[in-house]
């Protein structure tokens, strides 16, 4: 039964390189019984080795990141053709960074389930991620 309630979870992998935006966030999401943090990155490299090995269904991609930033991250997890989102987050005002995230995101095939069993679940939490983030 527990395992059950858990894959109803939507999955997230969190990347922010500031520990203190990290602990922030986790605090928010803790009220959300249908979302789960599943792992944390602090770098971009990371990022892509966790997306691959855990296979998320909603990714939090900070922009300025170390090692490679989550401009290029989100294109290498792109390349991977994981079945996920990635909502991607900045505190720069570079518009050119913002419209390479852009672009970067928009460019991500974010296929739906087959099943169609979570899509309004997957919606809804995707909807409160944007808004959180906005």
């Amino acid at each position: 039964m527990m395992n059950e309630i858990k894959e109803n979870k939507t999955k997230i992998l969190m990347v922010e390189d500031h520990k203190l935006m990290r602990v922030g966030l986790k605090a928010i999401f803790e009220d959300y019984d249908d979302l789960e943090i599943i792992a944390e990155a602090d770098n971009g490299i990371d990022a892509v080795k966790l997306s691959k090995e855990l296979k998320p269904d909603v990714i939090l991609m900070d922009i300025g990141l170390p090692e490679i930033d989550g401009i290029e991250a989100t294109k290498r997890i792109r390349e991977l053709h994981l079945d996920c989102k990635i909502l991607m987050f900045t505190s720069r005002e570079s518009e050119d960074d913002v419209f390479a995230a852009i672009l970067s995101v928009s460019l991500i095939s974010c296929a739906s389930d087959k099943s169609g069993n979570d899509s309004k679940k997957k919606t809804k939490d995707l909807t409160f991620l944007q808004n959180l983030l906005s």
